[in-house]
């Protein structure tokens, strides 16, 4: 009689075993679906970012992080932190994309795009860092350039009296070479009427 309970209990337990692990299969089946739907809008985002239509790649983006398993949400916030970065995105906002890349740090340290968004979020940090020691320079530039400014235009009108100046005085140049023989034929001929004839 032992033998039998023992056989019995093994069947129960062959039978939750069982019971368990169909169910796992149903979960998983029910959920790749909706990963494999998650999947096509991280795609679509991507094509769209390709296109140059970022606010609708950022849409697709936050599609996946709203309605799809999370383990696909560190690659919508990595490429929602890429959309916002990009050069030739009228929304440019580097801010917005060093907190998406620190959503994807903190929310998902297991995350294999991890390292990347540390890297960009220390490139991005150093760029406006750079950005705003430019603006300073450039402002503090200002007086000077509008005073070199200033004296490139007085240097050009000096160059332009200059020039007159030239012109004047060839013009007066040309004045006396032209006045040197009228003057030598006056004084010659004051000189032979000044002469006596009879000597």
């Amino acid at each position: 009689m032992g033998a039998k309970r023992i056989r019995t209990g093994q069947h129960l337990f062959l039978y939750a075993a069982g019971f368990m692990t169909l169910a796992l299969m149903v979960v998983g089946c029910l959920h790749w679906p909706q990963h494999r739907q998650g999947e096509q809008h991280l795609a679509a985002a991507r094509q769209l970012l390709t296109i140059g239509d970022y606010k609708a790649a950022l849409a697709e983006n936050r599609k996946v992080l709203a309605q799809f398993p999370p383990g696909l949400a560190d690659q919508a916030l990595f490429q929602t932190g890429l959309i916002y970065m990009h050069p030739h995105n009228p929304g440019l906002n580097y801010q917005k994309s060093i907190a998406a890349f620190q959503d994807l740090i903190d929310k998902y340290p297991a995350s294999r795009l991890r390292p990347d968004a540390e890297i960009w979020v220390l490139m991005i940090g150093q760029f406006m860092t750079q950005e705003k020691q430019i603006q300073v320079l450039k402002q503090r530039n200002a007086p000077l350039i509008r005073k070199l400014r200033t004296q490139h235009t007085k240097i050009n009108q000096l160059q332009d009296q200059l020039e007159k100046l030239k012109h004047i005085d060839i013009k007066i140049e040309e004045k006396k070479r032209e006045a040197i023989p009228q003057a030598e034929e006056i004084k010659e001929k004051g000189n032979s009427h000044g002469k006596d004839p009879g000597s």
